[in-house]
Protein backbone atom coordinates (compact mmCIF):
# COMPACT_ATOMS: atom_id res chain seq x y z
CA UNK A 1 0.00 0.00 0.00
CA UNK A 2 2.81 2.40 0.91
CA UNK A 3 4.44 1.78 -2.48
CA UNK A 4 1.12 2.45 -4.26
CA UNK A 5 0.72 5.76 -2.40
CA UNK A 6 4.23 6.77 -3.44
CA UNK A 7 3.50 5.93 -7.09
CA UNK A 8 0.35 8.11 -6.99
CA UNK A 9 2.30 10.97 -5.43
CA UNK A 10 4.97 10.68 -8.10
CA UNK A 11 2.31 10.80 -10.84
CA UNK A 12 0.95 14.03 -9.38
CA UNK A 13 4.38 15.63 -9.81
CA UNK A 14 4.70 14.64 -13.46
CA UNK A 15 4.60 17.56 -15.87
CA UNK A 16 2.51 16.91 -18.99
CA UNK A 17 2.93 18.44 -22.43
CA UNK A 18 -0.08 20.79 -22.29
CA UNK A 19 0.78 22.07 -18.83
CA UNK A 20 4.39 22.54 -19.89
CA UNK A 21 3.39 24.66 -22.88
CA UNK A 22 0.87 26.87 -21.05
CA UNK A 23 2.24 27.26 -17.52
CA UNK A 24 5.97 26.98 -18.14
CA UNK A 25 7.02 27.71 -21.73
CA UNK A 26 4.47 30.48 -22.30
CA UNK A 27 4.43 31.86 -18.75
CA UNK A 28 8.17 31.85 -18.04
CA UNK A 29 9.72 32.43 -21.47
CA UNK A 30 9.06 35.52 -23.56
CA UNK A 31 8.76 34.70 -27.23
CA UNK A 32 11.21 37.50 -28.04
CA UNK A 33 13.87 35.56 -26.10
CA UNK A 34 13.34 32.25 -27.91
CA UNK A 35 16.11 32.91 -30.49
CA UNK A 36 18.64 32.66 -27.67
CA UNK A 37 17.69 29.01 -27.26
CA UNK A 38 16.78 28.19 -30.86
CA UNK A 39 19.99 29.49 -32.43
CA UNK A 40 23.12 27.57 -31.39
CA UNK A 41 25.40 30.44 -32.37
CA UNK A 42 23.48 32.96 -30.23
CA UNK A 43 23.43 30.52 -27.31
CA UNK A 44 27.15 29.93 -27.63
CA UNK A 45 27.87 33.65 -27.70
CA UNK A 46 25.74 34.07 -24.58
CA UNK A 47 27.62 31.30 -22.75
CA UNK A 48 30.94 32.91 -23.64
CA UNK A 49 29.74 36.32 -22.45
CA UNK A 50 29.26 34.94 -18.92
CA UNK A 51 32.48 32.88 -18.94
CA UNK A 52 30.86 29.47 -19.37
CA UNK A 53 33.14 27.03 -21.25
CA UNK A 54 32.17 26.11 -24.83
CA UNK A 55 33.73 24.28 -27.77
CA UNK A 56 36.12 26.30 -29.93
CA UNK A 57 34.47 27.77 -33.02
CA UNK A 58 36.37 27.22 -36.27
CA UNK A 59 33.93 28.83 -38.70
CA UNK A 60 30.41 30.21 -39.00
CA UNK A 61 28.91 30.29 -42.49
CA UNK A 62 26.04 32.43 -43.71
CA UNK A 63 26.39 32.21 -47.50
CA UNK A 64 27.42 29.84 -50.29
CA UNK A 65 30.38 32.08 -51.07
CA UNK A 66 31.83 31.41 -47.62
CA UNK A 67 31.85 27.65 -48.28
CA UNK A 68 34.42 28.08 -51.05
CA UNK A 69 36.58 30.23 -48.77
CA UNK A 70 37.02 27.45 -46.17
CA UNK A 71 37.16 24.56 -48.68
CA UNK A 72 40.87 23.80 -48.16
CA UNK A 73 40.97 24.74 -44.47
CA UNK A 74 38.42 22.07 -43.56
CA UNK A 75 40.68 19.32 -44.89
CA UNK A 76 43.46 20.35 -42.51
CA UNK A 77 41.40 20.14 -39.34
CA UNK A 78 42.07 17.04 -37.17
CA UNK A 79 38.35 16.71 -36.50
CA UNK A 80 35.32 18.96 -36.34
CA UNK A 81 31.56 19.11 -35.88
CA UNK A 82 29.07 20.69 -38.29
CA UNK A 83 25.78 21.96 -36.87
CA UNK A 84 22.78 23.78 -38.34
CA UNK A 85 22.43 26.87 -36.14
CA UNK A 86 18.66 26.42 -35.96
CA UNK A 87 18.43 22.65 -36.19
CA UNK A 88 16.77 20.49 -33.53
CA UNK A 89 16.84 16.96 -32.12
CA UNK A 90 20.36 16.39 -33.45
CA UNK A 91 19.26 16.54 -37.08
CA UNK A 92 21.87 17.74 -39.54
CA UNK A 93 24.80 17.37 -37.15
CA UNK A 94 27.91 15.78 -38.67
CA UNK A 95 30.84 14.69 -36.52
CA UNK A 96 33.99 14.39 -38.62
CA UNK A 97 37.03 12.62 -37.21
CA UNK A 98 39.41 13.34 -40.09
CA UNK A 99 40.18 13.63 -43.80
CA UNK A 100 41.64 10.47 -45.35
CA UNK A 101 42.14 9.38 -48.96
CA UNK A 102 40.39 12.51 -50.22
CA UNK A 103 37.31 11.72 -48.11
CA UNK A 104 35.89 13.14 -44.88
CA UNK A 105 35.30 10.34 -42.37
CA UNK A 106 32.55 10.56 -39.73
CA UNK A 107 32.77 8.93 -36.30
CA UNK A 108 30.32 6.26 -37.48
CA UNK A 109 32.60 5.37 -40.42
CA UNK A 110 30.61 7.06 -43.17
CA UNK A 111 32.71 8.77 -45.85
CA UNK A 112 31.85 12.08 -47.53
CA UNK A 113 33.58 13.42 -50.62
CA UNK A 114 34.61 17.10 -50.77
CA UNK A 115 31.75 17.65 -53.21
CA UNK A 116 29.40 15.84 -50.84
CA UNK A 117 30.58 18.09 -48.01
CA UNK A 118 29.72 21.14 -50.08
CA UNK A 119 26.25 19.70 -50.55
CA UNK A 120 25.85 19.09 -46.80
CA UNK A 121 26.84 22.67 -45.96
CA UNK A 122 24.65 24.13 -48.71
CA UNK A 123 21.66 22.10 -47.52
CA UNK A 124 21.96 23.64 -44.06
CA UNK A 125 22.17 27.17 -45.49
CA UNK A 126 19.07 26.55 -47.60
CA UNK A 127 17.07 25.48 -44.54
CA UNK A 128 16.95 21.69 -44.76
CA UNK A 129 16.96 21.45 -40.95
CA UNK A 130 15.25 24.75 -40.12
CA UNK A 131 11.80 24.25 -41.66
CA UNK A 132 12.87 25.77 -44.96
CA UNK A 133 14.08 29.04 -43.47
CA UNK A 134 17.61 30.22 -44.37
CA UNK A 135 20.08 29.09 -41.74
CA UNK A 136 23.71 29.44 -40.68
CA UNK A 137 26.36 26.74 -40.26
CA UNK A 138 28.39 26.36 -37.08
CA UNK A 139 31.68 24.47 -37.44
CA UNK A 140 33.44 23.81 -34.15
CA UNK A 141 36.00 21.58 -32.51
CA UNK A 142 35.22 17.95 -31.92
CA UNK A 143 35.04 17.32 -28.19
CA UNK A 144 36.46 14.07 -26.80
CA UNK A 145 34.29 12.79 -23.94
CA UNK A 146 35.64 11.82 -20.55
CA UNK A 147 35.77 8.02 -20.40
CA UNK A 148 33.81 8.10 -17.14
CA UNK A 149 30.64 9.05 -19.04
CA UNK A 150 31.13 6.66 -21.98
CA UNK A 151 30.40 3.34 -20.21
CA UNK A 152 32.69 1.40 -22.53
CA UNK A 153 31.26 2.72 -25.80
CA UNK A 154 33.42 5.13 -27.79
CA UNK A 155 30.85 6.38 -30.23
CA UNK A 156 29.54 9.93 -30.52
CA UNK A 157 29.32 12.39 -27.65
CA UNK A 158 27.39 11.63 -24.45
CA UNK A 159 25.75 14.74 -23.05
CA UNK A 160 24.13 15.87 -19.83
CA UNK A 161 20.71 17.54 -19.86
CA UNK A 162 19.78 19.82 -16.95
CA UNK A 163 16.30 21.34 -16.57
CA UNK A 164 15.79 24.57 -14.64
CA UNK A 165 12.51 26.14 -13.53
CA UNK A 166 12.82 29.70 -12.19
CA UNK A 167 16.59 29.25 -11.79
CA UNK A 168 16.17 26.06 -9.74
CA UNK A 169 17.62 22.78 -10.98
CA UNK A 170 14.75 20.28 -11.17
CA UNK A 171 16.10 17.28 -13.08
CA UNK A 172 19.14 15.98 -14.91
CA UNK A 173 20.09 13.00 -17.02
CA UNK A 174 23.04 11.65 -18.94
CA UNK A 175 22.23 10.77 -22.56
CA UNK A 176 24.33 8.04 -24.13
CA UNK A 177 24.74 7.37 -27.86
CA UNK A 178 24.40 3.83 -29.20
CA UNK A 179 25.07 2.03 -32.46
CA UNK A 180 21.34 2.23 -33.13
CA UNK A 181 21.31 6.01 -32.62
CA UNK A 182 24.32 6.30 -34.98
CA UNK A 183 26.38 8.12 -32.41
CA UNK A 184 23.70 10.63 -31.43
CA UNK A 185 22.61 10.98 -27.81
CA UNK A 186 18.93 11.64 -28.53
CA UNK A 187 16.59 9.21 -26.78
CA UNK A 188 14.03 9.15 -29.59
CA UNK A 189 16.74 7.95 -31.98
CA UNK A 190 17.79 5.03 -29.81
CA UNK A 191 20.01 6.67 -27.20
CA UNK A 192 20.00 5.75 -23.50
CA UNK A 193 18.81 8.09 -20.75
CA UNK A 194 20.48 7.76 -17.35
CA UNK A 195 18.95 9.62 -14.41
CA UNK A 196 21.24 11.64 -12.13
CA UNK A 197 20.74 12.37 -8.44
CA UNK A 198 20.92 16.16 -8.21
CA UNK A 199 22.58 16.25 -4.79
CA UNK A 200 25.31 13.68 -5.32
CA UNK A 201 25.77 13.45 -9.09
CA UNK A 202 25.42 9.66 -9.04
CA UNK A 203 23.33 7.78 -11.59
CA UNK A 204 20.05 6.36 -10.33
CA UNK A 205 17.97 4.87 -13.17
CA UNK A 206 18.56 4.01 -16.82
CA UNK A 207 15.88 4.13 -19.52
CA UNK A 208 16.18 2.65 -23.00
CA UNK A 209 13.47 2.26 -25.64
CA UNK A 210 10.65 2.51 -23.11
CA UNK A 211 12.02 0.20 -20.44
CA UNK A 212 14.33 0.44 -17.44
CA UNK A 213 17.71 -1.26 -17.66
CA UNK A 214 20.72 -1.66 -15.36
CA UNK A 215 23.47 -2.40 -17.88
CA UNK A 216 24.53 -0.85 -21.16
CA UNK A 217 23.03 -3.04 -23.92
CA UNK A 218 26.20 -2.83 -26.04
CA UNK A 219 29.10 -2.78 -23.56
CA UNK A 220 27.53 -4.58 -20.60
CA UNK A 221 28.79 -1.88 -18.22
CA UNK A 222 26.67 -1.10 -15.16
CA UNK A 223 24.78 2.18 -15.52
CA UNK A 224 23.62 2.55 -11.91
CA UNK A 225 25.38 4.16 -8.90
CA UNK A 226 28.05 5.70 -11.12
CA UNK A 227 29.57 9.03 -10.07
CA UNK A 228 29.51 11.78 -12.71
CA UNK A 229 32.92 13.51 -12.54
CA UNK A 230 33.11 17.23 -11.72
CA UNK A 231 29.38 17.28 -10.96
CA UNK A 232 29.46 20.26 -8.60
CA UNK A 233 31.46 22.33 -11.08
CA UNK A 234 29.12 21.46 -13.94
CA UNK A 235 26.04 22.39 -11.88
CA UNK A 236 27.70 25.66 -10.83
CA UNK A 237 28.13 26.70 -14.47
CA UNK A 238 24.56 25.64 -15.24
CA UNK A 239 23.21 27.68 -12.33
CA UNK A 240 25.05 30.74 -13.63
CA UNK A 241 23.41 30.30 -17.04
CA UNK A 242 19.97 29.88 -15.44
CA UNK A 243 20.52 33.00 -13.35
CA UNK A 244 21.68 35.20 -16.25
CA UNK A 245 19.33 33.84 -18.94
CA UNK A 246 16.06 35.72 -19.62
CA UNK A 247 14.47 32.29 -20.19
CA UNK A 248 13.24 30.86 -16.88
CA UNK A 249 12.16 27.42 -18.08
CA UNK A 250 15.12 25.92 -19.89
CA UNK A 251 16.98 22.76 -20.69
CA UNK A 252 20.77 23.03 -20.82
CA UNK A 253 23.00 20.53 -22.61
CA UNK A 254 26.61 20.03 -21.57
CA UNK A 255 29.28 17.37 -21.75
CA UNK A 256 32.51 16.46 -19.98
CA UNK A 257 35.52 16.80 -22.25
CA UNK A 258 38.47 14.52 -21.51
CA UNK A 259 40.86 17.45 -21.12
CA UNK A 260 38.69 20.47 -20.39
CA UNK A 261 35.99 19.18 -18.07
CA UNK A 262 32.48 20.72 -18.32
CA UNK A 263 31.69 22.24 -21.72
CA UNK A 264 28.25 23.64 -22.54
CA UNK A 265 26.66 22.94 -25.89
CA UNK A 266 23.23 24.55 -26.20
CA UNK A 267 19.98 25.51 -24.47
CA UNK A 268 16.34 24.70 -25.13
CA UNK A 269 13.26 26.80 -24.32
CA UNK A 270 10.96 23.78 -24.71
CA UNK A 271 12.86 20.91 -23.09
CA UNK A 272 11.39 17.47 -23.56
CA UNK A 273 9.65 15.71 -20.70
CA UNK A 274 11.02 12.18 -21.03
CA UNK A 275 13.62 13.11 -18.43
CA UNK A 276 10.83 12.35 -15.93
CA UNK A 277 10.61 8.75 -17.13
CA UNK A 278 14.39 8.46 -17.04
CA UNK A 279 14.52 9.61 -13.40
CA UNK A 280 11.30 7.79 -12.42
CA UNK A 281 9.98 11.00 -10.91
CA UNK A 282 8.20 14.19 -11.98
CA UNK A 283 9.73 17.65 -12.00
CA UNK A 284 6.81 19.53 -10.43
CA UNK A 285 7.35 21.23 -7.08
CA UNK A 286 6.68 19.30 -3.92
Amino acid sequence: MQKLIQVIKNQEKVLGLNKRNVFFVKALNRRSDFPLANDKILAKNFFESIDVPVAKTFFTLNSLFEISKIYEDLKKLPGFVIKPANGSQGNGILVIKGFENDQYVTVSGRTISPKGMQYELSSILFGKYSLGRPDSVLIEERLIPDEEICFGVNLGLPDIRLIFIKEKLKASMLRLPTQESKGKANLHQGGIGVGIDLDTGTTSHAYYKGRYISYHPESGCSLIDHQIPMWKELVSFAEEIAKKSPLKFIGLDATLDRNRGPVFIEMNARPGLEIQNVNYRGIMDE
